[in-house]
């Protein structure tokens, strides 16, 4: 059967550039660089290590960031298919369990082949290897796998974004369900490039759309994710918005966007540009999960307001097929 190729996300060319400068009152020091890495999402464990997911590869690393020591988690390529990249990855329970979505994917068309995900649970819990468990495939054929997040101890929330929609994962059936679409999370071009990057703050889903330029948010059922409520868009007009972060006091939105990271007021949409002159910014993840509210650890566990922000050394660079500039994690304090 042949596959329809769609973007991976919707893009400028962008300038990419080592000249990276704060605002005041934020900082940001490079924790690691990577030789022709696109890093498309990051965990971070509770022991503070960094789980990067790589559109390059479909191996699962870990990355100690007071060392730069790495190892490997586990190797995914070709299991249970073709996958070649690591689309997403989401903290489940905020003790070392994580989901993952494998695709198989061209970098260098940032693009990939429709219905070629793959969803792991990945359990660090304990000692020894990772434990490996197969959850979902597809889920269906025309689906293209991008941002999830935990709703509860059970339910992962998984962004299709050729359908513009979300579905559930249940981790200990398995069993998945296609929850909805919405007019804000479809791609106005047709092009499948539609909701990308998503978070979950109680009965709130906060999403992104790349080809409408919007950040909004929409009421859904915290025992499911069934939907409830109408989308209301927070902000519009961004550029290349990718994945983001939302604070612990629902105040703001930390967003990777074009070559900046952005600090959006949840309250009213307005926004800064906090960091700039990051090489292609695609994801932001606290340094410890503010997950530890939701799952019962006390305030003193949680580590400073600082973000991890990964990069992918800019668009332009892969889609000419010369990736020289490094991609990196940086951390950003805000």
């Amino acid at each position: 059967m042949a596959s329809r190729w769609t973007f991976l996300l919707l893009f400028t060319l962008v300038a990419a550039s080592n000249n990276v400068t704060t605002a005041p009152g934020s900082s940001e020091s490079l924790v690691h660089k990577y030789p022709r890495t696109w890093i498309e999402n990051l965990a971070v464990r509770p022991n503070g290590r960094i789980l990067p997911a790589t559109a390059t590869s479909a191996v699962l690393m870990e990355l100690n960031p007071a060392n730069g020591e790495q190892r490997v988690v586990h190797n995914f390529t070709g299991a249970g298919g073709n996958a070649n990249a690591i689309m997403t990855i989401a903290d489940v329970q905020g003790q070392d369990l994580f989901l993952i979505n494998t695709m198989e994917c061209d970098i260098f068309k940032l693009a990939c082949i429709n219905g070629t995900g793959i969803t792991w649970l990945v359990d660090l819990r304990g000692r020894g290897p990772a434990k490996i468990k197969k959850l979902v495939t597809g889920p269906n054929a025309q689906s293209i796998l991008n941002g999830a997040a935990a709703l509860n101890h059970q339910t992962v929330l998984m962004v299709d974004q050729n359908l513009g929609g979300i579905w559930s994962v249940d981790i200990t059936r398995p069993d998945t369900a296609n929850l909805f679409t919405n007019p804000a999370m479809l791609d106005p071009t047709n092009s499948g490039n539609g909701v990308n990057g998503i978070r979950v703050r109680g009965n709130t889903l906060y999403f992104n759309n790349p080809s409408a330029g919007t950040f909004a948010r929409i009421r859904i059922d915290p025992r499911n994710g069934c939907l409830i409520g109408n989308a209301t868009i927070i902000t519009s007009g961004l550029t290349v918005p990718d994945d983001f972060e939302i604070d612990r006091h629902e105040r703001f939105a930390y967003f990777s966007n074009d070559n900046e990271l952005l600090k959006i007021d949840l309250s009213d949409g307005n926004y800064d540009a906090i960091v700039k002159g990051l090489p292609g910014p695609t994801t932001a993840r606290w340094t410890r999960s503010w997950h530890g509210f939701e799952y019962g650890y006390s305030r003193d566990e949680v580590a400073d307001e600082s973000l991890y922000v990964a990069t992918a050394g800019g668009t332009d660079q892969w889609l000419s097929g010369n990736p020289t500039i490094l991609a990196a994690i940086y951390r950003v304090t805000v």
